[in-house]
């Protein structure tokens, strides 16, 4: 469980014990194309005090980085392979010869569902250079209302790309019911495990 290069981490992890980290390895959850948000949910309900909660996915989940930073907590990323990420959340806890912070006032109740801002912390955070909109571990409920508020956002000319684990056409019908003729929709790759969709703003 623990990584052996441990010295290369934040302070405030290598204090952490062993015995208080909890795992959640959805890898093989993401290549089956099942929705791996509610495990993840799980998993860090069962992280004990001053534990920590380790997520293994195919791919870096950046949107959890809003989800599950609570208050006073961090996230340490390692790309073990191009399909192996690993992400520790831990409490932001004071080191040695470091002045204590006085932690923050937690919120009264801890929702299973994301905050109302991670779409668009999650939009600015994974638009990458390539303009892609990873939408593959946002809860099945958010995708839609994320990926309107991407395209609204674009510009005339300018496009994104979805990518998801299974055929989004329902989301084609949608978009053809609220903005027939003024989008493109472009197959850039068409399973078995994973869709890519170049979604446009047209021109004119």
């Amino acid at each position: 469980m623990v990584n052996p290069l441990v010295d290369t981490f934040p302070l405030a992890l290598q204090m952490v014990d062993p015995a208080r980290i909890v795992e959640a390895d959805v890898r093989e959850d993401l290549r089956a194309g099942r929705e791996p948000f509610e495990r993840i949910m799980a998993a860090r309900g069962q992280v004990p005090p001053d534990g920590a909660l380790v997520v293994r996915a195919t791919f870096e989940p950046v949107p959890l980085y809003a989800v599950l930073g609570r208050p006073g907590w961090q996230h340490h990323t390692e790309e073990l392979a191009a399909d192996d990420w690993r992400v520790w959340f831990y409490p932001d806890r004071p080191v040695p010869d470091a002045p204590a912070v006085a932690p923050s006032t937690p919120s009264p109740v801890e929702s299973r569902q994301p905050p109302a801002p991670l779409s668009q912390t999650w939009k600015d955070r994974t638009m990458t250079e390539a303009q892609t909109l990873d939408v593959r571990v946002i809860p099945p409920r958010d995708k839609h209302p994320t990926i309107f508020r991407t395209f609204g956002a674009l510009a005339p000319g300018e496009s994104f790309v979805l990518l998801n684990d299974h055929d989004p056409r329902p989301l084609r019908y949608q978009f053809e019911a609220e903005h027939a003729g003024a989008f493109t929709w472009n197959y850039l790759e068409s399973g078995p495990a994973i869709w890519r969709v170049e979604i446009g703003k047209s021109a004119s």
